[in-house]
């Protein structure tokens, strides 16, 4: 025991993560929840723009019958712009 030198205080010691690999954990977590984010926006961004498409050339699943209800779906989209700021 070297009895010349006197121990660090816990308040003078650098400050770290708990264990090692708690950032990189933490970092992973953040790139996953924002790779789910983007890749969420991205997947509803196609389908608008499919329906969009089938809209515009008129075409139908099943000739005669009405699968999408039109008017509730695009008030939907018309809520989701404004809410968007557009």
């Amino acid at each position: 025991m070297d009895i010349a030198r006197t121990p660090a205080s816990l308040a003078a010691r650098p400050r770290r993560f708990p264990a090692p690999g708690s950032r990189r954990k933490a970092v992973a977590l953040a790139r996953a929840a924002i790779f789910h984010l983007l890749g969420g926006t991205l997947l509803l961004a196609l389908l608008i723009l499919a329906y969009l498409t089938k809209r515009a050339l008129g075409l139908d699943l099943v000739p005669g019958v009405d699968m999408l209800p039109d008017p509730e779906i695009e008030a939907a989209l018309e809520a989701l712009v404004s809410l968007l700021g557009g």
